[in-house]
Parts: C-alpha cells; sequence; structure tokens
C-alpha cells in the first residue's frame, strides 16, 4: 500500500536537495540535478529459479518519476510522450516475502521521506503472506495475519475501497486502525466477538469494511467543521468505534462529553498557572 507524499515532491524540487533550488553539494552531478537524477529501486519476486521474474514493485522512486511528470507538464510536453520516454531503473531480486519486506522498508529508509504506517504495515502484512492486491484477496487471505495485525488488515480494506482522492489515505488508515483496537478494548465482549468475526466471517468483515469506508470521510468533514474541546483525532476515532460496535450490535463507548473534556482541560491550566505563580 503506497502513496504520494506532497512533501516528498516538494523536497525533490525545492528542498535541500531539490533539481529547482538547493544547497551546494560537492558532487557536481547531484549539485546539478538534485536528488531526482537517481534511479528508483525496481523489487521482482522470484520464487522459482527457472521462471521469470514477475510482480515488480517500485521500492522507491515514485516521488522522483512523480516529480519529473511534473516538470515535463509545466514544459508544455504531451503527456503521452511523456509517458513513452525511457526511465534507467536499479532492478533487484526477492525470492521470497521476507526479502521483499525487507528490499521495500530498506528501500525507502535510505530516504529523506519518513515512511508513514499505510505503507510499512502494508509490507508487514505481505510478509505474513496476506495479500494486499485487492480487497477480495485480502479478505480471502487475512487467517494468516496475527491477532495485533487484525487492525493492520481492516485500516488497509478501508483504504483500498476509499474512492480515489475521498481524503487522506494515510489519515484514514491510521484513525481505523486505532478504532479497531479501541472498540477491541472496550471490553471482555467486545474482544471475544470481533476477533471471532474476523476469524469466521469473511462476509461481515467486508460489510464492516464499506461501513467504515462510507463513514469515514463524512465523519472526517463534519468533525473538522464542529468546535470542540476533544482534539480531531479523538472524535473521528470515537465515531469510527461506535461503527464498528454498531455493525454487530455491540453496546458504543462511553466517551467523554465536549463539557467534561473542557473541564479536565481547565483544571489542568489552572494547576499550571499556580504553579507557574510560585515561581514569579
Amino acid at each position: 500500500m503506497q502513496r504520494i507524499d506532497p512533501k516528498a515532491i516538494e523536497r525533490l524540487l525545492w528542498g535541500p536537495y531539490g533539481m529547482i533550488a538547493h544547497r551546494s553539494h560537492k558532487n557536481i552531478a547531484k549539485d546539478a540535478v538534485g536528488k531526482i537524477g537517481e534511479r528508483p529501486v525496481i523489487v521482482y519476486f522470484n520464487r522459482d529459479p527457472h521462471s521469470e521474474p514477475e510482480q515488480p514493485a517500485n521500492a522507491s522512486g515514485r516521488h522522483r518519476n512523480f516529480a519529473w511528470q511534473i516538470l515535463l507538464d509545466a514544459a508544455g510536453v504531451d503527456f503521452a510522450l511523456a509517458m513513452e520516454q525511457p526511465m534507467w531503473v536499479d532492478k533487484t531480486i526477492a525470492r521470497n516475502n521476507s526479502e521483499y519486506t525487507m528490499m521495500m522498508v530498506l528501500a525507502n529508509g535510505q530516504q529523506s521521506r519518513k515512511q508513514p504506517a499505510i505503507e510499512l504495515k502494508s509490507y508487514g502484512l505481505t510478509q505474513k503472506n496476506v495479500n494486499v492486491s485487492t480487497v477480495g484477496e485480502l479478505i480471502a487471505t487475512r487467517l494468516v495475519a496475527t491477532q495485533t495485525q487484525m487492525g493492520d488488515v481492516m485500516a488497509t480494506g478501508v483504504t483500498m475501497t476509499l474512492q480515489p482522492g475521498a481524503c487522506d489515505a494515510s489519515y484514514v488508515w491510521d484513525r481505523v486502525k486505532i478504532s479497531w483496537t479501541k472498540a477491541v478494548r472496550l471490553s471482555p465482549d467486545h474482544k471475544k466477538l470481533l476477533i471471532a468475526l474476523f476469524k469466521e466471517d469473511g462476509d461481515k468483515i467486508k460489510s464492516m469494511i464499506n461501513d467504515l469506508a462510507e463513514a469515514v470521510v463524512d465523519v472526517i468533514n463534519e468533525e473538522s467543521e464542529r468546535s470542540s474541546a476533544k482534539t480531531l483525532n479523538t472524535r473521528v476515532t470515537e465515531r469510527l468505534t461506535d461503527v464498528i460496535c454498531s455493525a454487530h450490535g455491540l453496546p458504543k463507548g462511553i466517551w467523554e462529553t465536549d463539557a467534561e473534556t473542557a473541564r479536565k482541560k481547565l483544571e489542568n491550566l489552572t494547576d499550571q498557572q499556580s504553579q507557574l505563580k510560585s515561581f514569579v
């Protein structure tokens, strides 16, 4: 599960190693074009030594590729013509899921960009032989995931179900993962039922993923516009946790009201003021 990070694109063009503007480098080639000139790394699977490598994946370089597309578009180059241009890449072979995960993490670890959980956890699922190619494959292979990865499976399924561009997939992934964990921890009954459903009923898991995908955009938009003493992350997480519970007739969580949260923050602020006054 990979995504485009706008900040990474910005750094490639105007950052410390950017093409348009950058700090001075001793390496003449890098000083001329910046990091955008480095070759992408493509990882192939080759489980059978007697067959050709397959399933190429862009381990690192998709932001460089996209930045080149932006530059070509700004220069007035036709998109179809731009897509016809060859690009030098570094090709590497993975013989199993563990090697694939290691290569993907190491290739991105060399970059200045911090990988979000949506990427790192998808590599972890792949390592466990959970297929993240489609939602159907994800659900069909979910049983090999560990109990601690169940939330990763749910979050991955929801982000794959979202309409492209509907909202920040990385943010949605984080909120759904935390909401699943919170729902499981509400009570022993919640934990027992949700884990049993995950293991025994793929249709209900798919239905839950669809319910979350349908709700999450509206929840984020509504809570973003509402003033509250609670943080946006807290409000979104609580509402998605309730979606998970409601889908299976489980009691919803008992959350602090805005007034209760505001009262606690005021009490903490009063205590801090008293401590600071003692130093005056």
